[in-house]
């Protein structure tokens, strides 16, 4: 079990005395105090943060991509409500995750000791890992395929989410950008904009909107809409093709070649792993791990295989807890030293709340 070792100051109240120093001098040790190390689990805060630097996304919500469709394959939608245009679905943001406060002890946050998981608490932690584990498929930051290069992503052939976003944004946030007096987000209109609309008959929830800009219903009581010539041009022509979606972001999933995903979708799982569980696997774990993903990849789509995958890595103790072993072989009676990995780790969520970075990371590997 790891300890802390704490020197106290000379009689003299000066510097403490090292040990090799008092030993030099013929000074008597001074005692050391060993102090067990508490279990510590993420709380609510360090979860999310970590979610965010695994997955390499903003610090706003607002600004993550769409949840990927797989992720209702496996947890499906149980929040939305019906949007004024019609049948378009009000969403929250994907990121952060609401979970339930934690009960605390010794008026700490974060100290598993003596404290019992609820079954909403656990059911809300696998829901939280099935949601994030989907995003895995449009995040940069997971794919790791050294010897694989990716196909090149097709240019669109006319405007997409990306091009309109900024002019919706620009135009129409003060009603519609999620706590408008509209009381619509804007995005929930994106996300059901082929269905039809119980406010323009006949025509589809997107092609709804750009009717009522058109016809001055839209926006209501005087005021003047912001879009109008070119933009408005772009938002009719968006809409006519079906509102596309943003093109893909190079170095996503979607641009693996078929034959290598196999091979790629492991070594990307073994990486993230290693990230989320803030330090090299053992022998065993890689083991277990690597068989679980060829069990699902056997049993799925590629796809299915990555989401199922991580969602393990995210549901187990080594993420969800701060696990430290120490480095046995290197102790000095009861006191254990922490391993480079660990060191990093306490001093990562001591600074931000979150996982280590990058830099941080190297350093400990490098010792």
């Amino acid at each position: 079990m790891l300890v802390a070792a704490c020197s106290p100051a000379d009689e003299a109240g000066t510097a403490p005395i090292q040990p090799d120093a008092a030993q030099d001098a013929g000074v008597p040790e001074a005692p050391v105090t060993l102090h067990e190390a508490p279990l510590l689990a993420s709380t609510p805060t360090e979860l999310n943060n970590t979610y965010r630097d695994l997955l390499g996304f903003s610090a706003e919500g607002s600004q993550w991509p769409p949840t990927p469709e797989i992720a209702k394959t496996f947890a499906p939608t149980d929040n939305e409500t019906l949007g004024v245009f019609g049948t378009a679905t009000l969403k929250p943001d994907p990121w952060p995750w609401v979970f339930p406060a934690e009960a605390g002890e010794d008026g700490f946050e974060g100290l598993a000791g003596g404290q019992q998981p609820s079954a909403f608490s656990v059911e809300t932690l696998q829901k939280a890992a099935t949601h994030y584990a989907a995003y895995a498929l449009v995040s940069e930051r997971f794919v790791e395929c050294d010897a694989v290069t990716q196909e090149p992503l097709p240019e669109p052939e006319g405007p997409t989410w990306a091009d309109a976003r900024p002019v919706l944004e620009a135009s129409c946030g003060g009603c519609h950008g999620g706590a408008g007096s509209g009381g619509s987000d804007f995005a929930s209109v994106y996300a059901d904009n082929l269905a039809p609309s119980s406010f323009c008959d006949g025509e589809t929830v997107g092609a709804c909107v750009i009717s009522r800009i058109q016809d001055g219903s839209m926006p209501p009581n005087g005021k003047t809409a912001g879009v109008s010539g070119a933009d408005l041009a772009l938002l009719e022509t968006w809409v006519a093709a079906g509102m596309p979606d943003a093109p893909p972001t190079p170095g996503l999933w979607s641009g693996v070649p078929e034959d290598a995903k196999a091979s790629c979708g492991w070594t990307s799982v073994e990486r993230f792993a290693e990230r989320a569980w803030r330090r090299p696997l053992d022998v065993d774990e890689r083991e277990r791990l690597q068989t679980l993903w060829a069990n699902n990849w056997a049993e799925g789509s590629p796809e299915e295989a990555v989401v199922l995958t991580v969602s393990a890595v995210l549901q187990s103790p080594s993420f969800l807890f701060r696990v430290e072993r120490g480095e046995p072989e290197r102790a000095q009676g009861d006191a254990v030293p922490l391993t480079d990995h660990e060191m990093a780790t306490r001093l990562s969520y001591f600074l931000w709340d979150s996982m280590p970075d990058d830099l941080l990371f190297a350093a400990a590997a490098a010792g």
